[in-house]
This record gives C-alpha cells, structure tokens and sequence, in this order.
C-alpha cells in the first residue's frame, strides 16, 4: 500500500508536523527555550509567535526550518510525521 496524506488526520492544517514538534519541544521546557536553542545552535531565527502557529498547524514550515527544528530536537526530519505516515515511509525503504 502507498502512503498517503489522506489517513494523516490533519485536515485544514498547513503542516503535517506541529503537534509531534509540540510534543517533543515540551521534553525541553519553554517555548523560549527552544526558540533560543535553535537560533543559538543552530542560525534559524524563529520567533515564539511563529512557534505557536507552527505547532498549532497554522503556519507552513519551509525545509530548512524542518531541518532544524529536527537537529535542535535531536530526532531525524521523519520522526516530526504522523505515526501512520512514518509506517508508511519505512515500508517504502524496506523495498
């Protein structure tokens, strides 16, 4: 079976992404924090209001903030899909 975008749950949504950075951002404390940490370590300036929209689904996210978003997180850019999208995804390597 193909992945599909269809069975990601997230209609109306600007990104596949925000509730995992949601979730995984809180495993290092403040909204502040992480904004610093990824302007800091790693050069993406990101303000707290763009963070809230971007973990809400309310904001695109461009691939190089993707990109950093994962480092800062410390997880590759595949782990910030759905669940259901990464099965997906890792069938498709498996081939």
């Amino acid at each position: 079976m193909k992945p599909s975008l269809a069975g990601a749950g997230l209609p109306g949504l600007r990104n596949l992404v925000g509730p995992k950075v949601r979730e995984l951002r809180r495993t290092l404390g403040t909204q502040q924090r992480f904004v610093r940490i990824l302007k800091e370590d790693h050069g993406l300036i990101l303000s707290r209001s763009a963070l809230v929209k971007l973990e809400a689904g309310n904001r695109y996210v461009l691939d190089f903030e993707l990109a950093a978003i994962a480092l800062a997180l410390g997880v590759g850019v595949q782990a910030l899909l759905p669940a259901d999208l990464q099965r997906g995804l890792a069938n498709l390597q498996g081939k």
